[in-house]
């Protein structure tokens, strides 16, 4: 059977390739196009690198690794500030993506309904919104940071896991309550965009260039509504303990893939400039390739001219 690590890794890192690569058309458009929603889509993308990576240490690499593995040391031999670290940002990054779903959504309403108002209203108030989004989470999540914690073989799931002097199903619940109140609060603001989108429907350009960033907005939305309801199935299954194996450690990873890697592909296919400049440049480098010189300099025929 081939181990869910690779199976995963065939898709992601091309994917990641090419959020890079989005990103930086995106930048090099962000005033015209997306005025401080890019902000947020840079925000995004960071969280999500964030969480990407410390799941794939976190949960992936330590569910393949056993006794035997050769990789097995950087979980016996991790130091405990760095086992705490890696168990904080577990937990706290999903509050600040959780966090940056409504802040999403929120600057998407707030350039519909007030347009120009809104974007000056947005570039003084996100940096104030992205401390708040960093520092709040650590109210519930200080305690990874500050109790003992260590990585330990479990022979039930036959994989490294990390045991905690606490109790951390309480902890988690509280980010599932933070969820169902964002999620809640983000279906408040889509409704009111919407609403003001079909209002304001004759402004034909106004309405193309906003409908096609509430649309990411939206889509964000259910990605964040799939989240929740994959951790709805984990407590309804059995409480979040370090014996819950079945969901957590087959259908999570994927679904934080989906979370972390849908941005640039939507982006591409409802930006034309970006569809443009990723045409230029997949040309380029063909021509780049396809360009043939002569491996020495080629002399004219005897008796031309």
């Amino acid at each position: 059977m081939i181990p869910l690590l690779y199976i995963r890794m065939v898709y992601c890192i091309p994917s990641i390739i090419f959020y890079v690569m989005v990103m930086c058309w995106v930048f090099k458009d962000r005033h015209r196009l997306f005025g401080s929603f890019f902000s947020l889509l840079v925000m995004q993308a960071v969280t999500n690198f964030i969480i990407f990576t410390n799941n794939v240490y976190v949960m992936q690499l330590a569910h393949e690794a056993d006794e035997q593995t050769w990789w097995r040391v950087i979980y016996t031999e991790a130091p405990q500030a760095l086992t705490r670290i890696c168990a904080c940002i577990n937990l706290h990054f999903n509050f600040v993506r959780t966090y940056v779903t409504l802040l999403i959504s929120l600057n998407r309403m707030s350039v519909i309904v007030w347009s120009t108002k809104g974007e000056q209203l947005w570039n003084v108030g996100l940096p104030v919104c992205a401390l708040v989004c960093c520092i709040s989470p650590f109210i519930v999540t200080y305690p990874f940071l500050t109790k003992w914690a260590s990585w330990n073989f479990s022979s039930k799931s036959h994989s490294y896991i990390i045991l905690y002097d606490m109790e951390i199903s309480a902890i988690w619940f509280k980010l599932y309550i933070f969820m169902f109140a964002i999620i809640v609060a983000t279906s408040s603001v889509n409704v009111v965009s919407l609403v003001t989108l079909f209002l304001h429907r004759k402004r034909s350009h106004f309405i193309r260039a906003e409908r096609n960033m509430l649309i990411v907005a939206l889509l964000d939305f259910l990605v964040e509504v799939a989240i929740f309801g994959l951790m709805t199935m984990v407590y309804m299954d059995q409480t979040v303990t370090d014996e819950d194996e079945t969901i957590t450690l087959t259908l999570i990873p994927f679904v934080i893939d989906l979370m972390a890697l849908w941005t640039p592909y939507v982006l591409i296919a409802l930006n034309k400039s970006l569809q443009t400049q990723m045409t230029h440049s997949f040309r380029c480098h063909r021509r780049k390739h396809q360009t043939v010189r002569p491996l020495w300099p080629v002399r004219p025929a005897i008796g031309s001219s």
